[in-house]
């Protein structure tokens, strides 16, 4: 499994921190509008991978996978530009999609995201066609090899869109030499989150309530991108 990943995720995960400053609690706001991603194989018009964020979002992939590889393959057409990132707004939703090599993400939610969440299905396109665009081409149906690497799959896909913002977070080992140079409000987090056996985001604004809640989220994601605070991507 691990020679399919040596070296890939340094490339994809570069997420510009300019992408995020000052704009952290307009991203934390775009995350609760999510409510499916769709992965599809462009050449058979399957999906390859899906996940409901919302139990109710009656959101059918097998109907309405094959009608958005028709948009979208017009909006390629027209574009000539095929990883760009487009928008569809459909059946009330507003569906974000990229594409690279054989496979497309479909992004499902409420309202527009911001750009850094969008930024983020283009990254996971690209991540698809590099981990498995091989497979892609000469892809027989079998969802074995997707199966496989599903929670791989599932953490980048949380990872990317900051969905570690609805789940509980933890802390790495720390030397305290490491604890030494942050800001007060980093080492309050830190602290808070070392007292709870399952703190969220949620729980860090609530008690964390003399800092505003976008200082809170930047810091939190900084953390994040250091890798003092490690995520998951369930409950």
């Amino acid at each position: 499994m691990e020679h399919r990943f040596k070296g890939i995720f340094l490339v994809v995960e570069e997420i510009s921190i300019s992408k995020w400053k000052g704009k952290a609690r307009e991203i934390f706001q775009s995350v609760f509008m999510i409510r499916k991603i769709i992965v599809v194989h462009h050449e058979t018009s399957l999906p390859v991978f899906e996940q409901d964020f919302y139990e109710n979002s009656n959101i059918d992939s097998s109907i309405v996978t094959g009608v958005l590889q028709a948009v979208s393959s017009i909006g390629r057409e027209i574009t000539g530009s095929p990883t760009s990132i487009k928008k569809i707004e459909f059946h009330g939703f507003v569906v974000t999609n990229a594409y690279s090599g054989d496979y497309t993400v479909y992004l499902f939610s409420e309202r527009s995201i911001h750009e850094a969440l969008a930024d983020g299905v283009q990254h996971i396109a690209k991540w698809f066609d590099v981990i498995f665009g091989h497979d892609g081409a000469q892809w027989d149906g079998s969802m074995d090899l997707f199966n496989e690497y599903k929670v791989t799959i599932r953490e980048k896909i949380c990872k990317e869109l900051f969905l570690w913002f609805l789940y509980p977070i933890h802390i790495s080992d720390l030397d305290p030499e490491q604890i030494k140079p942050l800001r007060p409000i980093e080492k309050d987090i830190i602290s808070l989150i070392k007292s709870r056996e399952r703190a969220t985001t949620m729980i860090l604004m609530d008690q964390l309530n003399s800092y505003t809640n976008g200082e809170l989220l930047e810091a939190l994601v900084q953390l994040v991108k250091s890798n003092i605070i490690l995520t998951n991507f369930c409950d």
